[in-house]
C-alpha cells in the first residue's frame, strides 16, 4: 500500500531541532540558547501529556530565567507551561503559585478556554484574582510596557493565531499549496512545503525571528489510520526574518519526505502545519486552520 514513508516520519518525529540564538546571555550559568531549547522541549512534552517530565524540567528552569533581566520575559512562558502541567497532575496549589509568578513578570497575560482546559483557566483566574488583590493592597504597582504586553502571544499556542492587536501573534496561518502529490514509485522523495501567515507585532519596536521550526502532522489517513499523529520536523526557514511594527506576511518553507511504492493502491494523507518561532520576544506557536492534502496515486 502506497503511503508516506512511515519509518522516516517516525524517525523525524523523535528529532527536536534545537533553536540557535545569535547572541548569548547568562541566567545563573544558563545561556539563552539553552533556555530556549529546554522551553521548546517542555512544550513538546506537554503536548504528549508527559506532565511529570515538564515539572521536572521547568521547576528549576523557570526561576533561573526569571532571575536575570535578559531572560526574564522567557520565564513567563516557563511558568505558564509549568502551571499547566501541575494542574494536569492535580497540584492546584503549586499551579496557582506558578501562574502568580508569571503574572508578576507580565500582568497582562490571559488564558481562555479556546486554548486551555477549563480546569487550567479556573486556576489561572484564581491566581489572577490573588495577584490583583496583592497589587491593590501593596500599591507598589507593576509597569508593563509594550515589550511585556507582547509576550502574551508567546504563551498560547493558537489555531491560526490571536486576533488581539496588543499581542505578538501569528494569524491566518495556512498552506500556500494545499494539495501536493507524491509521485508513483517515489522513494524518499522530497516535497517542498510552504506556509504563510500574518505576524502581528505590537508596541514600538520590530521583532527578529531567531529560529523557525515547522512541524507537519498527519491528521487523516483513511487508508492507514495508524499513521494519524505521525509528524515531520525537517529544517525550516522564514522570510523575512525581521518584522516591523504592524502586520507582516511571513512565508515559511520546509520539506516533507514521502514514499510511494510502484503499483500500490492510491491513497491520501492530510497534514496540519504547526509553526514555532523563537523571537526576540520569546517563543510563539501557531497551527494552520486548513489542511494540506498529499495525494499518493
Amino acid at each position: 500500500m502506497a503511503r508516506v514513508n512511515r519509518r522516516f516520519v517516525a524517525l523525524v518525529a523523535l528529532i527536536l531541532f534545537p533553536f540557535v540564538i545569535t547572541h548569548l546571555v547568562r541566567a545563573q550559568g544558563m545561556s539563552a540558547a539553552e533556555g530556549v531549547r529546554e522551553l521548546t522541549e517542555a512544550a513538546r512534552l506537554l503536548s504528549v501529556g508527559d506532565y511529570e517530565a515538564v515539572s521536572r524540567l521547568l521547576e528549576p528552569l523557570a526561576p533561573q530565567l526569571a532571575g536575570d533581566p535578559s531572560t526574564r520575559p522567557r520565564a513567563v512562558q516557563a511558568y505558564v507551561l509549568l502551571a499547566t502541567a501541575q494542574a494536569a497532575l492535580g497540584q492546584n496549589g503549586p499551579a496557582k503559585a506558578s501562574f502568580v509568578a508569571a503574572l508578576k513578570i507580565d500582568a497582562g497575560i490571559r488564558l481562555t478556554e479556546r486554548d486551555h482546559s477549563p480546569k487550567v483557566v479556573i486556576i489561572f483566574n484564581e491566581a489572577l484574582a490573588e495577584f490583583r488583590s496583592t497589587i491593590k493592597s501593596s500599591r507598589t504597582g507593576l509597569v508593563v510596557g509594550a515589550a511585556g504586553a507582547g509576550i502574551v502571544g508567546t504563551i498560547v499556542a493558537t489555531r491560526g493565531g490571536s486576533s488581539d492587536p496588543r499581542t505578538l501573534s501569528l494569524a491566518n496561518l495556512r498552506f500556500i499549496t494545499p494539495v501536493v502529490t507524491c509521485p508513483d514509485g517515489a522513494e524518499a522523495f522530497p516535497i517542498t512545503v510552504t506556509l504563510t501567515g500574518d505576524l502581528n507585532v505590537p508596541g514600538s519596536t520590530s521583532v527578529t525571528l531567531d529560529a523557525t521550526q515547522v512541524t507537519l502532522v498527519i491528521t487523516s489517513s483513511p487508508g492507514l489510520p495508524s499513521e494519524v499523529g505521525f509528524s515531520s520536523s525537517l529544517p525550516a526557514s522564514a522570510i523575512p526574518q525581521t518584522a516591523p511594527v504592524g502586520s507582516t506576511s511571513v512565508v515559511f518553507s520546509t520539506t516533507l519526505v514521502c514514499g510511494n511504492g510502484a503499483g500500490d493502491a492510491p491513497r491520501v494523507n492530510e497534514f496540519l502545519g504547526r509553526v514555532t518561532l523563537s523571537t526576540t520576544r520569546g517563543l510563539l506557536t501557531a497551527e494552520t486552520a486548513d489542511r494540506m492534502r498529499v495525494n499518493i496515486p
